[in-house]
This record gives C-alpha cells, sequence and structure tokens, in this order.
C-alpha cells in the first residue's frame, strides 16, 4: 500500500524506483507488482551476506535499467561505529569484470541504464565508477574530471 501511494503522488513522468536490501523481495510477485504499477526495480550489489538479495541480477520492471553498487565490506555491514563504514570498500577489476553480463543484459531490455556507485567513502565511488566505464569501453568525458587537481587525495 505504501508503494502504491508513493506512486499515486508522485506523476508519471517522474521516475519512481524501489530498492530492496532483503532477499525476501526477489520474487516473480513483486517484480510482477513493480512493473504493473510504473515502478523501476534496483538491482544492488552488496556484500554477500545471510538474507541480502542476490547479486549480479538485471531485473527491469520499466523502461529504465538501475543498478547500485554499495561495496562488499561484510565484516562492517552489521557491525560499525558510524554506517558510512560499511560503505568504505573498493571493487576490484574482477568484482565489476562480474557485472559486465548483467548490466549489457540490462542495457539491451530497456531505454536506459544508469549505474550508481554508493560506495561513497573516500572516493572510493568515483574510482570504480571509471574502472567500470573503462571494463565497458566507455570513453571518460575529454577534459579535466571533476576533482582532477585533487585525485592525489584519493
Amino acid at each position: 500500500r505504501h508503494l502504491l501511494r508513493l506512486r499515486e503522488a508522485i506523476p508519471l513522468e517522474i521516475p519512481v524506483h524501489v530498492e530492496f536490501r532483503h532477499a525476501f523481495w526477489y520474487k516473480p510477485a513483486v517484480l510482477d507488482f513493480l512493473s504493473e504499477h510504473d515502478l523501476g526495480f534496483v538491482n544492488v550489489d552488496l556484500p554477500r551476506l545471510p538474507g541480502l538479495p542476490p547479486i549480479h541480477t538485471s531485473y527491469a520492471t520499466t523502461p529504465i535499467g538501475y543498478v547500485r553498487f554499495h561495496g562488499r565490506n561484510a565484516a562492517k555491514w552489521w557491525e560499525h561505529t558510524e554506517a558510512s563504514e560499511r560503505y568504505d570498500y573498493e571493487y576490484s577489476l574482477d568484482e565489476l569484470r562480474e557485472w559486465i553480463p548483467p548490466i549489457l543484459d540490462l542495457a539491451n531490455r530497456t531505454r536506459m541504464t544508469f549505474l550508481f556507485f554508493n560506495n561513497c567513502h573516500l572516493g572510493k565511488s568515483a574510482k570504480d565508477a571509471i574502472k567500470l566505464m573503462d571494463l565497458l569501453g566507455m570513453q571518460l568525458p575529454e577534459g579535466p574530471l571533476p576533482g582532477e587537481e585533487e585525485r592525489n587525495l584519493f
């Protein structure tokens, strides 16, 4: 009911995506519900811990694909002093490479696909985004990247 109220409150031209962080929600009935109500599904990358969703999914319930990378800091996911510690994680090239097939599958089935990095502790998200762009054969923007003059900080 909450998701239906949310969808009704926001004009249809504004995309709304839902991110589930428990494996319970990863089932056909939920995907069907989201599709029926024009609610997008957020595919997530999280640590491989009991109860968390599977990784490398490529579900799409609207014409917009969405993947959100939170990092895989299993040691700090549940036990941390500051919430930001759980996102203190830098992806290896192999971990990002595993995502290439699901990302391409998603991109082939949607009008546009967004890839977001939430492992923003000490600039790790920017570094990982650049690595993934390279793996996908995407060209980096010309000219200095934002904060390039401070690149040595991370």
